[in-house]
């Protein structure tokens, strides 16, 4: 019998502590990329762009709660598309596009303050990934594996064997992340990973979901050879795309419909698409553009942060309660001092 309530939490007694020691081991696995501290995760940005957000005409009722509570609205969006990780490269800058890591979407919409509540925010991130579940399930099991990566010398190594010995599950996962081949960040499917609320302000009436999106261009996988290509070919082919075309995706949610096989706590369970469909609810329109050096400048001084949102679509789980103080923490830690991408 199902003893878990749809779209609950169950927060540990020691997740505080928890959740400081990962601070703590995020801070110093920090390092300096071209001289600069950059973001602790998705350092390097591939592609910074400016967007439409536009909400459904026939989103269903359920559904339209916060941002999607009005049919048909429009709202200006920016977008920062980026590799996951926060290693530097060999040389002291980012790493190549070709090395195989998550890749990431990261969806700021702009809106404006509500009249009734002068104090609301005035805009809503989302944060998505190139995979639909995350290796770690929960803080623990990351907090686990981050101190032994950040051990010198030697941390990278005794990481990796915990995960070969001790988490098979977690091993696999990132090995599926690692070995997906990119061409265009602008034509690959992305996941929100980790729950979210999606309903009233005061919790009464909604839902647990998980957001999904997905591309309409036409997927170009690169050589078989990544490391053949050129370090910032990632960036380079999302320009040459939106030098003469419009790039566009549809937004989705998929809506929790069982407590155990859909879980709230657990980031490295999928959840079925075949028993639960994702619902288009928004498009994303990215116009023809060009590359705008100092517009990625100021991206990189920006934070996007899942909790950057309104209460009607507040995270929810270990993980994005853990993200809430590591990219606090991140964010402090850089200054917004170092803008600069790769040339």
């Amino acid at each position: 019998m199902n003893s878990i309530p749809l779209h609950s939490e169950q927060i540990p007694d020691d997740e505080g502590d928890t959740i400081a020691d990962m601070v703590n081991q995020t801070i110093a696995g920090m390092k300096l990329i071209n001289g600069c501290q950059h973001r602790a995760q998705h350092a390097k940005a591939t592609a910074c762009l400016r967007a439409r957000f536009r909400i459904m005409e026939n989103i269903p009722q359920t559904l339209r709660y916060g941002l999607f509570t009005q049919p048909g609205a429009v709202y200006d969006a920016i977008l920062r598309f980026s590799n996951s990780t926060g290693e530097p490269g060999p040389e002291g800058g980012f790493q190549k596009d070709g090395i195989g890591t998550a890749r990431g979407l990261a969806i700021k919409i702009l809106i404006e303050e509500r009249e009734q509540n002068p104090e609301q925010v005035a805009h809503q991130d989302f944060l998505l990934m190139s995979n639909p579940v995350f290796p770690f399930p929960d803080p623990k099991a990351y907090l686990s594996t981050m101190r032994l990566k950040n051990l010198p010398l030697i941390g990278n190594v005794l990481a990796a064997a915990q995960l070969a010995i001790l988490e098979r599950d977690e091993l696999e996962i990132l090995q599926e992340i690692r070995a997906k081949q990119v061409g265009n960040p602008l034509a690959i499917k992305y996941w929100s990973g980790t729950p979210y609320w999606l309903g009233s302000a005061d919790n009464k009436t909604g839902q647990a979901v998980k957001y999904v999106v997905s591309h309409h261009q036409p997927y170009s996988k690169p050589v078989n050879d990544p490391s053949t290509l050129d370090n910032d070919y990632l960036r380079t082919s999302a320009f040459n795309f939106l030098a003469t075309n419009e790039a566009t995706f549809t937004f989705k949610v998929q809506v929790q419909t069982d407590a155990i096989a859909m879980p709230i706590e657990n980031a490295s369970v999928k959840w079925d698409e075949d028993e639960s469909d994702p619902i288009p609810v928004a498009q994303l329109t990215i116009a023809s553009q060009s590359r705008d050096p100092d517009f990625e400048a100021s991206m990189e001084r920006l934070a996007f942060n899942p909790w950057h949102a309104l209460p009607e679509h507040r995270p929810m789980g270990g993980l994005n309660r853990l993200r809430k103080a590591v990219y606090e923490a991140s964010l402090t830690r850089r200054g917004g001092a170092c803008p600069a991408l790769n040339d």
